[in-house]
């Protein structure tokens, strides 16, 4: 048992009875003729081979074998595959698995709707698929037994993917530009602005998406050629478009009476909305319409845009606008003494100053001390202003009214009150260089005390200063600042005088090697200064070298004879690093003298050692 040829599936376990008691059961299962050299039946024989036949005998003692009997040819096959996911709904692909139960076989399937057999390709992997409308068909083949049933799977849908959106939303300035992608490649993104929903009809959308008025929601899908369309993807929430701010010239600052301030929109349709008491503008605040004039101090401009189908403007403030009162202007009358020049004006004894101040219902106040000017300072009552100090003075003045800032304060000209002692001279003239020293005159006019510093300090009180007797040298290295002052019992000082000398380390000076002697043919002298990098220039003649001389070469100034007498060199040498050190002083040599060869002399003795 069973009786039954099949078909089975994976395998079957057949059942052998003898009904005689004792007996012993022997079978075969290739098809041969049992016998008792073949097996014995001890139990269920499992079968897993199609057109296995058993055939069995019985033997019992003292009986003879009983006739063989013989199943029929069962047939085997394997079990259905199994496909996993059967079906479903899938964005961009799906990968599907197929096992069989059956130990031994393998797989073929098709996606084609095509009934799978041993020629279609093999299962070794998942497979993977990206189109939509796919049905999946599978058979098991087992080389020995029949092809398994087929299988069939539901349909498969492949979707694209969703529609993503960059921004998602958010609140934007005159317009957003908004990207859709799908991550589904090649896939084309169809999307309306108008809150209908998008299907594989609507039109492609060109990116990016510029939306323009506030409210705005977009839906998009994605399709592609051999997918399903994707599912609707909408922006999480509506676009926020602002109106684009106003723009706003000068931007605050500091002015003089008054500014003029204009207000522009690059949206041609925009109204612009402002306030001056620094309060945030709304639509019921005053309209631009013609430039604002700001003659108050303090003023903060704020102003808004609103235009059609956008949310107001962000607001825009202006930095502080300051508005002085304007500047003082003076005049200046008197007897004039000397030129006027570099803001300096020299007068006898007094001088007259007028002041005048350009903004309505202004007061002017000033100094004549070199101090800023306050309300508490001196008032200016419309009459000359009088400065009859000897020296140098300034009026200083500043404007003041009501709503302005003060003005910046004003200085006049220098003015400079005669008598003044006059002025010494320093001597040299010529600033240098000088190398290690200069020697300084000071020439005054007779009866006058001079003071003198060369540490820069101002010679009329400095505590460095020295009265000037006789002239005096100056060795320090570097740039030295000589200051004086002459003074008069009677008149003021005199200006200070200033020259700055420029005086320069000297170079070490050459030295030579040989320096004199008596040579015979030629002889090289060589030349070397202790300073780094200083150059040597030469003379061969006993004339003085310069700049234009020549320069030490290396390997020393070659002197040799003409051939036919002596000759007597005397060389001079000095030593530059301009422009850091003055050159150093001129090495002379002595007298060199570079004889000829004695060829006869030289003969003579050559005959002398032979004998």
């Amino acid at each position: 048992e069973p009786a039954s040829p099949g078909p089975f599936t994976d395998s079957i376990h057949i059942t052998i009875y003898c009904n005689t008691a004792g007996s012993t059961i022997y079978f075969t299962d290739n098809g041969q003729e049992p016998s008792v050299e073949s097996a014995v039946y001890k139990g269920p024989i499992a079968v897993t081979k199609t057109g296995t036949v058993i055939k069995a005998m019985a033997v019992a003692t003292g009986e003879s074998d009983s006739e063989v009997s013989s199943s029929p040819a069962y047939e085997m096959k394997p079990f259905a595959p199994v496909i996993s996911p059967h079906t479903g709904t899938f964005v961009e692909r799906v990968a599907i698995e197929i096992t069989c139960a059956t130990a031994g076989s393998v797989i073929h399937y098709s996606l084609d709707g095509i009934t799978p057999t041993a020629a279609s390709p093999l299962y070794s992997e998942p497979v993977a698929f990206s189109s939509t409308g796919i049905v999946v068909k599978a058979i098991a083949v087992h080389p020995d037994m029949e092809d398994s049933d087929v299988v069939e799977s539901a349909v498969f849908t492949i979707e694209a993917a969703p529609p993503t959106f960059d921004p998602e939303g958010g609140t934007f300035t005159n317009q957003a530009e908004v990207s859709i992608v799908s991550a589904t490649a090649g896939a084309e993104i169809r999307c309306t602005t108008n809150g209908d929903v998008p299907t594989e009809s609507t039109d492609v959308c060109v990116m990016p998406v510029v939306v323009t008025t506030t409210g705005t929601m977009i839906k998009a899908v994605a399709t592609k050629e051999g997918m399903s369309v994707s599912t609707v993807s909408s922006l999480q929430s509506a676009f926020v478009i602002k109106a684009v701010p106003p723009s706003m010239s000068p931007d605050g600052g500091i002015f003089t009476e008054s500014s003029t301030v204009t207000l522009s929109s690059s949206n041609p349709t925009a109204k612009i909305f402002y306030t001056l008491d620094k309060s945030t503008p709304t639509a019921e605040s005053a309209v631009y319409t013609q430039p604002i004039v700001i003659e108050d101090t303090g003023t903060v401009v704020k102003a808004i845009a609103v235009a059609d189908g956008k949310a107001p403007s962000e607001p825009v403030e202006s930095k502080l606008f300051t508005v002085e009162a304007g500047q003082v202007q003076f005049e200046a009358v008197g007897i004039h003494w000397g030129d006027e020049s570099d803001g300096k004006a020299g007068y006898v004894e007094q001088v007259k100053v007028h002041m005048t101040c350009s903004t309505e219902g202004s007061s002017i106040y000033y100094t004549l001390d070199g101090s800023a000017p306050t309300v508490s300072s001196p008032k200016y009552n419309g009459e000359e202003a009088i400065d009859h100090t000897y020296g140098e003075s300034t009026v200083q003045a500043v404007c003041m009214a009501p709503g302005k800032a003060p003005s910046p304060v004003a200085e006049s000209n220098v003015f400079e009150i005669f008598q003044r002692d006059a002025a010494p001279e320093i001597l040299p003239k010529a600033l240098g260089p000088y190398v290690t020293s200069v020697e300084i005159t000071i020439n005054d006019l007779p009866g006058s005390d001079v003071r003198v510093t060369t540490d820069g300090s101002d010679p009329t009180d400095s505590p460095t200063a020295t009265p000037y007797r006789a002239p005096f040298t100056i060795a320090t290295l570097g740039e030295v600042e000589v200051k004086a002052v002459s003074s008069r019992q009677g008149k003021a000082d005199s200006l200070v005088v200033a020259k700055t000398y420029r005086i320069l380390e000297q170079v070490k000076p050459v030295v030579m090697t040989p320096s004199s002697g008596i040579f015979t043919h030629e002889v090289n002298v060589m030349m070397t200064c202790e300073t780094p990098g200083a150059i040597i220039r030469y003379t061969i003649d006993g004339s003085e070298p310069n700049a234009a001389s020549l320069p030490y070469p290396e390997g020393g100034v070659h002197l040799e004879d003409d051939g036919t007498k002596l000759l007597h060199y005397m060389v001079k040498a000095y030593a530059s690093k301009a422009p850091d050190m003055g050159d150093s002083d001129v090495t002379t040599s002595a007298d060199i003298t570079v004889q000829p060869r004695s060829e006869e002399r030289r003969v003579g003795k050559e005959c002398r050692s032979r004998w």
